[in-house]
């Protein structure tokens, strides 16, 4: 009885510790706001997606909407905190990830800076927002970065290794070769995009 009281408990508590954090109301906000303007403009697998907004002061997990203000345009000397809004959490994503890819695109073209948040450093599975410190998480992000107005773009992705087994057949279905590869199953989670001026 006793071990099955004990097996109980812990069930009971990895399910409560598994639970997502409550979303705050800019958190709650943002993100409906964006997926209503993506429902006007944009195809269907860009709804119900995340958004990365970005200020000069630090914007907190569980913010009012009154406590975040907001920037899109900022100087290379300044310090740039985002912070990623999810509709769900890491824990609640269709396909468990392996990794959650931050890329960033400036001027339309991949930029060579990515942010990869994996094993020891992975992104808890409660949390449906986490935050960026620019450039001190990437500290020569703006390095190579000619002078004058730049636009940065940054997006999250998910990534979810996952191995396809293709069979090969004759005409009678006979197995004649069978080949295995490491596809990616990973998705688009979040994006967001600022003014860059150095």
């Amino acid at each position: 009885m006793k071990k099955l009281f004990f097996a109980l408990a812990i069930l009971i508590s990895a399910k409560a510790f598994a639970q997502p954090q409550p979303q705050g109301e800019f958190h709650k906000y943002i993100v409906k706001k964006t997926d209503d303007e993506r429902r006007k403009t944009k195809s269907q697998e860009w709804w119900n997606k995340g958004v990365i907004v970005f200020s000069t002061n630090e914007i907190k997990r569980t913010a009012t909407t009154a406590e975040v203000k907001l920037q899109t345009s900022f100087t290379a000397e300044q310090t740039i905190y985002g912070r990623a809004f999810l509709p769900k959490s890491i824990g609640q994503l269709e396909r468990k990830p392996e990794s959650i890819i931050t890329r960033f695109i400036v001027d339309g073209k991949p930029y060579k800076a990515e942010i990869i948040y994996k094993d020891d450093m992975m992104l808890d599975e409660a949390w449906s927002s986490f935050m960026y410190i620019l450039p001190e998480d990437m500290p020569s992000l703006f390095d190579d970065l000619e002078t004058g107005e730049h636009i940065v773009k940054m997006e999250v992705w998910s990534s979810v290794p996952t191995e396809k087994t293709t069979v090969y057949t004759d005409e009678n279905d006979k197995a004649l070769a069978v080949a295995k590869e490491e596809i990616n199953r990973g998705q688009f989670l979040a994006a967001g995009e600022f003014k860059i001026v150095k």
